[in-house]
């Protein structure tokens, strides 16, 4: 439960990270009209050494609270947030959206950067403690988990490109690629119809993804204490079964 229920947020979590870098400059160019381009690709061009900064920031706070709670909070963030863009303002709010988009790709790059090594740390610790008990105790999780992670996260990865795509395509944007693939309904783009859609392009799959994000990790129960506690017992466990290692060396030679 604790991991299925990691893989499938984490699936989404690096499904809107990676739509958020791959259409950054679409948003930038086509929605945040009002910015100078030198501005807009300054902009663009920060996020993602900003975000990798603030990660190695929030390492130490993260391990103290605890990353799944740290989690929550960021879904929970999101949510909001998003809520009251999508609410109260449009896509002609230049500067709001601007601000959006900095801080909802900075934040969620950085906390999933800086929570991703602990919970795959807790997680090989308590598959490894899962087959002590069992009475394997050599067994390496770690590669499993990695493969495993991948195999699930590239398939829903390519869902929100093509969701874009499909929706832009609807109303006669194309950025000379995809025409191979969906239908051009308009033969000239209405700019504003164009932005709308960028617009909740923008803001309805972070929404959307908190949302059920948020509902897949209240089934993770393997918070800072429980990983404690399993940690204790694997411990425990591990020491029970040199000793009787020992023991079993020590009546061979007898």
């Amino acid at each position: 439960e604790n991991f299925l229920s990691f893989i499938g947020m984490e699936a989404l979590l690096e499904a809107e990270v990676s739509f958020s870098a791959g259409f950054g400059k679409i948003f930038f160019d086509r929605l945040l009209v009002d910015l100078s381009e030198e501005t807009a690709d300054n902009i663009l061009a920060s996020i993602s050494p900003v975000s990798q900064v603030l990660s190695i920031v929030l390492f130490m706070p993260i391990r103290r609270i605890g990353y799944s709670q740290v989690y929550i909070y960021l879904f929970q963030g999101k949510i909001v947030l998003t809520a009251i863009v999508l609410a109260l303002f449009g896509s002609s709010s230049t500067t709001v959206l601007t601000m959006f988009v900095v801080i909802n790709q900075i934040a969620t790059a950085a906390v999933q950067t800086s929570c991703f090594y602990l919970v795959m740390a807790d997680l090989t610790m308590f598959l490894k403690y899962k087959q002590a008990k069992q009475g394997h105790m050599n067994d390496s999780f770690a590669g499993l988990i990695f493969g495993i992670n991948a195999v699930f996260c590239k398939p829903v990865i390519a869902l929100l490109p093509i969701v874009a795509a499909w929706s832009l395509a609807r109303v006669g944007f194309s950025t000379g690629t995809h025409t191979r693939f969906f239908k051009i309904y308009k033969n000239t783009p209405d700019e504003v119809e164009v932005r709308q859609v960028l617009f909740h392009l923008l803001v309805i799959p972070p929404l959307v993804l908190s949302s059920v994000q948020l509902l897949i990790w209240r089934f993770y129960s393997l918070a800072s204490a429980r990983a404690e506690e399993v940690r204790l017992e694997l411990k425990r466990l591990r020491a029970s079964d040199d000793a009787q290692r020992r023991i079993g060396s020590g009546e061979a030679v007898s």
